[in-house]
């Protein structure tokens, strides 16, 4: 695509030679020769500071929301941003027609379900893309996820990539920020799915309702062709008197896809299924949440075409990171998950005691530059839930993690047991060396993550790893 197609009906300054696009970016780091690199303001960096360092990369032309120092062509645009997912558009959108976008949003529950279905559609024949908090796997490659939902041009090239790779199929997980910044407004979903609500991420939304309302987008303003909802939500009955497409419902006490616990475990999930898609179904993961996110995935299964026949569970397995075992010789019931919230642990922690015969111990901290309002609410759920809580460091990022520690002290309860120890290896450990077998420890807040994050520098430090080594050295 020329440069003059992909910015036509725009003034284009500097335009002396009308060259071809290979791709859009607006992280100076990715760009290659062709590309066009759009400078975003955003809350921490100004993009405009990194035009100079595109342009050696290889930049063609830019987007900018002012005047720009280069000598190659470039375009002014009121919001920048907004504008790069109308140009991805142009570019990408040919490269993934008649490909099915299934948007799952939410605040708990994405991850697992996106997972779940990528499974349950690849046993069934049917090759499926995954975009999320975890990894961006386009079946060509997996490649490290940045974050849970990519700005519109890197998420477009994502999506061509998996259409090139043969992908039917993409399933996305969609952030409340990513709907907020409109990083994919300009994205046509098949169908979109709820999957709860509670608080979270108020160090970037203003309140719960601009939180709550940033969900709704999905499906008030973006209207998918389908919309799947949690029936045991009372969010998902507020959303559903604004939508106005087709919809399917899930849940535990309710819904079109009703699912009844026959027999679960920490480990093991046999779930009979009621109306559509009926059948029993047994999966080699536990916890009556996950029974949630397979009942989403079913859902979705269902409105892709798929009968309970097709459905197949035996490898069906949780993310990197959700309540993921840690395997060792010990016979001790380890897990790392990455419950960072006060429902998240509440639910996490409400879940397990049942399977508990021991004790629950939990290691858990809280991120540092993140909502503080809700670390006394996370320690108040912990020492509730927990027999024995360790609080340590999570992602500190530029706070003294004692400070945060100080604030999570605030919600503890009284007469509840727990231990202080900053260095979360040495909490680690401290929680593995009190275990007996009929204890289970979880190890929440960082899951799937591979560093630390303390004073902008990333560590490595990976809790599955070091709970692993912790426990071969007994």
């Amino acid at each position: 695509m020329k440069i003059s197609e992909l910015f036509k009906g725009l003034k284009i300054e500097n335009l002396k030679e009308d060259v071809d696009v290979k791709g859009i970016a607006c992280d100076s780091r990715e760009v290659k020769n062709g590309f066009i690199f759009v400078a975003i303001k955003g809350r921490v960096f100004d993009g405009h500071r990194f035009i100079e360092e595109a342009e050696r990369k290889g930049a063609v032309g830019f987007v900018a929301e002012r005047q720009i120092d280069t000598q190659k062509p470039y375009v002014i645009v009121k919001n920048s941003r907004e504008f790069m997912g109308k140009i991805a558009k142009r570019f990408y959108g040919h490269k993934i027609k008649d490909l099915k976008i299934i948007g799952i949003t939410g605040t708990n529950g994405k991850t697992t379900t996106a997972f779940f279905v990528q499974k349950i559609l690849q046993n069934a024949g049917i090759p499926a893309a995954n975009i999320g908090t975890v990894l961006y796997d386009t079946i060509k490659e997996q490649k490290p996820a940045k974050r849970t939902t990519p700005e519109s041009a890197l998420l477009f090239r994502l999506l061509s990539e998996s259409k090139e790779a043969g992908a039917k199929v993409a399933v996305m997980e969609i952030s409340s920020a990513g709907l907020k910044e409109k990083r994919v407004d300009e994205i046509e979903f098949f169908a979109g799915v709820f999957t709860n609500f509670s608080r979270e991420h108020l160090e970037y939304h203003t309140d719960l309702d601009d939180y709550f309302n940033s969900k709704k987008k999905l499906f008030t303003k973006l209207r998918p062709e389908w919309g799947i909802f949690n029936a045991d939500s009372p969010y998902s009955h507020k959303i559903l008197k604004e939508y106005n497409g087709k919809t399917v419902t899930y849940g535990i006490n309710d819904g079109e896809i009703k699912g009844e616990i026959l027999e679960d475990s920490l480990r093991k999930l046999v779930i009979r299924v009621r109306g559509k898609m009926e059948r029993t179904y047994t999966l080699p993961v536990g916890l009556k949440f996950n029974a949630y996110n397979f009942l989403a995935a079913l859902s979705i299964a269902y409105v892709l075409g798929l009968g309970p026949d097709d459905i197949i569970t035996h490898n069906l397995t949780t993310p990197p990171g959700r309540m993921e075992f840690v395997e060792n010789k010990k016979g001790l019931s380890v897990f790392v998950d990455y419950a960072h919230t006060k429902e998240a642990i509440f639910k996490l922690l409400s879940y397990i005691r049942p399977y508990v015969k021991g004790r629950l111990i939990i290691v858990f901290g809280a991120g540092g530059d993140r909502d503080p309002g809700k670390r006394p609410l996370m320690g108040e759920a912990a020492t509730t839930l927990a027999d024995i809580s360790i609080i340590t460091s999570d992602n500190p990022r530029s706070e003294d993690p004692m400070k945060i520690i100080r604030d999570i002290l605030k919600g503890v309860k009284n007469g509840s047991v727990y231990y202080i120890e900053p260095d979360r290896k040495k909490a680690i450990e401290m929680g593995i060396s009190m275990m007996r077998k009929e204890d289970v420890l979880i190890i929440a807040g960082k899951g799937h993550e591979t560093y630390q994050e303390i004073n902008g520098v990333f560590y490595p430090f990976d809790d599955r790893k070091v709970a692993k080594e912790i426990l071969e050295g007994l």
